[in-house]
């Protein structure tokens, strides 16, 4: 049976190529460097995928599908729990595989086409604004939620990318600062959360 034809030669080039993405960006990820990674001949990219670009967007959007979450409740309980919980699992997901979201908003920036990370954070802010929507209670702006989410979502984001080595200076230990996170988002749209560190009520 040819290489190309053997049932992990497409999975073994996915995950080569997000490899080698997350280590040097497109430029870095050659189809030499993700042939030699997966331990195929170089000519098994083309016949599979059609080009490294093909390849890299489908290893990108691959991965980065399942860093979704678990979706949030359709009828909310306690917004507090539930959010921070999502907020938990989202950021601990995402920092799975950071050095590849790095690169690409990197090269997003640079005006690449295949920008999976973005569409990622669309998505959990869709999620996010439904769950708030949702909530009783709330009675906001498009615009106030909309920014509401876009800070929320933002600080998830920061907080997978830059990771604890990274910070300096004192922190809130990770679980606090996340239930402050969601108690901040909470108040944005007029539900204070109570029980937070901070004194919301």
């Amino acid at each position: 049976m040819p290489e190309s034809l053997l049932p992990d030669t497409r999975a073994r080039l996915l995950a080569a190529a997000a490899q080698c993405y997350a280590e040097g960006g497109s430029r870095g990820a050659t189809t030499r460097a993700i042939a030699a990674a997966a331990g195929v001949h170089e000519g098994s990219i083309f016949r599979l995928f059609g080009s490294k670009e093909a390849l890299l967007a489908e290893a990108k959007a691959v991965l980065v599908a399942g860093l979704a979450a678990e979706p949030l409740p359709i009828k909310p309980g306690d917004p507090l729990v539930e959010l921070t919980q999502w907020a938990r699992e989202s950021v601990a997901r995402m920092s799975s595989l950071r050095d590849l979201l790095r690169q690409d908003f990197a090269e997003a920036a640079h005006g690449t086409d295949t920008h999976s990370a973005g569409r990622l954070f669309v998505q959990m802010g869709e999620q996010v604004a439904r769950y708030l929507r949702a909530l009783d209670g709330v009675a906001v702006s498009s615009a106030r939620l909309d920014a509401t989410v876009a800070m929320f979502v933002g600080a998830l984001s920061t907080e997978a990318m830059v990771g604890g080595p990274m910070r300096g200076g004192d922190w809130l230990p990770d679980e606090m600062r996340l239930r402050e996170y969601v108690a901040a988002t909470l108040a944005a749209v007029g539900l204070p959360a109570r029980g937070t560190s901070g004194g919301a009520s």
